[in-house]
């Protein structure tokens, strides 16, 4: 197959405002172009080091790369695009990355939102031009930092492109250049040795075909070829040994899903060489012949804020964290049976949305109609209003609003004066719930986000679907992982399972809809919107004779598309939800768009400055001040024992 390939070239070295420079970054993104160049690639180099006045003036800003990468993308036919950026980078979430541009530190909009760039690609008919490829390629690279601070919770970021066109697949590759919550290295310049970016450095070694192991010699069509698979398995190799001759840890995170025989990045002309490089030409490394070694130079870690002492280098140190004290009050088998407090309309089979805190904030917005109070269970506090429709609750964090959801069969839980995130916790089974923040912890990193994806479904479906709050996470892999036909399986059985139940009961939630509906409508009904999703039709993944499993309790099978689907909830109960509505097409309500330019935070949205006033008016929510007595807030010490 003849093959239309692409690349852009994304460097920062200069900052403003509290970030290091970074002089590598264009030493190691120039030594790149060179390789792109020799292999055909169309380039498009996007560096500070480029001496243009617009970049000169102002460095590497959003509108530059819309401008240029928009007009990149409509004059080129592209079978293959590689995105490569080198700088500063953060996550918000398992599913929010940011790469940070020239003016990062002074305005949250200036980052490259990985994920939505990502989802946007999918509409630039990559691939389409060549009739025998099924799906077009990509392979993001980025050698950037993947820690959470204060300050990656604040960014909003971009998407960079934003056609409106037929999304068409695309197998992704991803090559990142360390695990969440760790930083990537810069290697400062010392004597004659320019500075440059570990990472890159050990990727553009092994595409130049001069490491053996990064080689398919024997199963591959077009052998000897450098494949993603075996450039994968030297990455995840090499990388971790040259951090730890700087004495650092640093992991690569590697997603390969384009496949043979065109997942070849090099084909090598006659004989693979026969050895490793142990390290680059030019660099450091070991001693040889008994004589001691250069000693390793400088670091400067490319770490997100990393003069400032607030910033979290523990992976999401604010999380699950709940006094053992607190817990007590939630044990197995504990379900409040709120129901029978008066207050909840007994018309309907639900229950109050509650969160529970260990410190009571001042006031909540909820709903007008809504009742709220207030009760102590065993250490904690627990905010409880009659809302119970998918709706958040709105809690004070800081400057910003925490936008509170919650899930049938799961209770939601805010920990800290100031919380970052909220958590989830099954009473039934005494357990905390995993979130789009979970992958950062301990030994779930190292897991692919599909396996975790499937993982999650097979958990929802053996639990008999009573837990949606599970195929809402998968749903999120699943996307993530370039799968959206799984996530189209999983929103049509909740849907079904909601029209099966009795007409109109929304059942499937709004996140899962958002992923992979055609269309999300917004009715305005008596005093509060109410949203209703067109859903795609899929084909089953055929295993044999029968449906692909990911469990003996649920198989992948093909659906027909449905219209009118009603949805448990009206908006994103998790951030990357307003990503994506932020770059939606025009069907979005102008209101809620303008509430979308006003969210960021981790996995847990945070509505900030003009959000907060138009999501108020738009949803027809009220401030209740708590802990003050009457009124509304009814403060009631409840004994453990009564909630059992």
């Amino acid at each position: 197959m003849g093959m239309n390939k692409a690349m852009v070239i994304i460097a920062v070295s200069r900052y403003m405002g509290a970030y290091g420079d970074l002089p590598g970054t264009v030493n190691s993104a120039r030594r790149l172009q060179d390789w792109a160049l020799q292999e055909s690639y169309t380039v498009l180099y996007l560096g500070d080091d480029d001496e243009s006045p617009e970049i000169a003036q102002d460095g590497i800003t959003v509108d530059l790369l819309r401008r240029r990468i928009g007009q990149f993308l409509a004059t080129n036919f592209i079978d293959r695009l590689v995105v490569y950026f080198a700088g500063h980078g953060a996550i918000a979430s398992d599913v929010n990355e940011f790469w940070l541009l020239t003016n990062a530190g002074n305005d949250r909009r200036e980052a490259i939102d990985v994920e939505a760039l990502r989802r946007s690609l999918a509409e630039y008919n990559i691939g389409g031009s060549n009739q025998q490829a099924r799906a077009g390629q990509l392979c993001l690279v980025g050698d950037a930092c993947r820690m959470v601070g204060s300050d990656s919770l604040k960014l909003t970021g971009d998407s960079i492109v934003s056609k409106k066109g037929t999304a068409r697949p695309l197998q992704v590759d991803r090559f990142l250049s360390c695990q969440q919550g760790q930083a990537a290295f810069h290697i400062d310049a010392t004597g004659e040795a320019p500075a440059y970016c570990l990472f890159s450095d050990v990727l553009i070694d092994a595409l130049s075909g001069n490491v053996a192991e990064a080689v398919e010699h024997d199963n591959h069509e077009f052998r000897p070829v450098v494949t993603n698979h075996r450039l994968a398995d030297y990455l995840e190799f090499e990388v971790p040994r040259r951090a730890e001759l700087l004495g650092e840890a640093c992991s690569p995170t590697i997603d390969t899903q384009i496949r043979p025989p065109h997942n070849d990045y090099k084909r090598l002309q006659g004989l693979a060489p026969v050895t490793a490089l142990p390290v680059a030409a030019g660099r450091y490394g070991p001693p040889a012949d008994n004589h001691p070694g250069a000693e390793p130079p400088s670091r400067n870690a490319l770490e997100l804020a990393a003069r400032r002492p607030q910033m979290m280098v523990a992976h999401m140190q604010f999380s699950l964290q709940m006094p053992l004290a607190s817990r007590s009050g939630l044990e197995r088998g504990v379900r409040p049976p709120w129901r029978r407090d008066g207050f909840v309309d007994r018309s309907r089979d639900d229950e109050p949305l509650a969160v529970f805190c260990d410190h009571l904030p001042a006031s909540v917005a909820v709903g007008t109609s809504s009742r709220v109070d207030t009760l102590r269970v065993a250490g904690m506090r627990a905010i409880r209003t009659s809302q119970f429709d998918g709706m958040p609750m709105l809690m004070p964090a800081g400057d910003d609003f925490l936008l509170l959801s919650s899930y049938p069969g799961v209770a939601t839980a805010v920990l800290g004066e100031e919380p970052k995130q909220a958590v989830l916790y099954r009473p039934d089974t005494n357990e905390w719930q995993p979130g789009l923040n979970e992958s950062s912890q301990g030994e779930r990193r190292a897991r692919r986000p599909l396996a975790r994806a499937d993982a999650l479904a097979a958990a929802f479906a053996r639990d008999g679907e009573a837990f949606p709050h599970l195929a809402v996470l998968a749903g999120y892999l699943y996307e993530y992982s370039g799968r959206r036909d799984r996530v189209i399986q999983l929103a049509q059985r909740l849907a079904r399972r909601g029209l099966d139940a009795g007409a109109g009961q929304p059942v499937l939630p709004f996140d899962l809809a958002l992923l992979c509906a055609d269309k999300i409508e917004w009715v305005q009904e008596g005093s509060r919107k109410i949203a209703f999703a067109a859903l795609p039709g899929v084909e089953g993944e055929r295993d044999g004779d029968g449906f692909k499993a990911v469990s003996p309790h649920m198989g992948w099978r093909g659906y027909s598309g449905l219209r009118g689907v009603p949805l448990w909830g009206t908006l994103p109960a998790h951030r990357s939800g307003w990503s994506l509505l932020r770059s939606a097409d025009s069907y979005v309500p102008r209101d809620i768009r303008v509430i979308a330019e006003h969210i960021h935070g981790g996995a847990t949205p945070r509505l900030f400055g003009k959000g907060v006033p138009v999501f108020l008016k738009a949803f027809n929510y009220r401030f209740v001040e708590l802990g003050q007595g009457g009124g509304d807030d009814v403060l009631i010490d409840v004994p453990t024992e009564v909630l059992l």
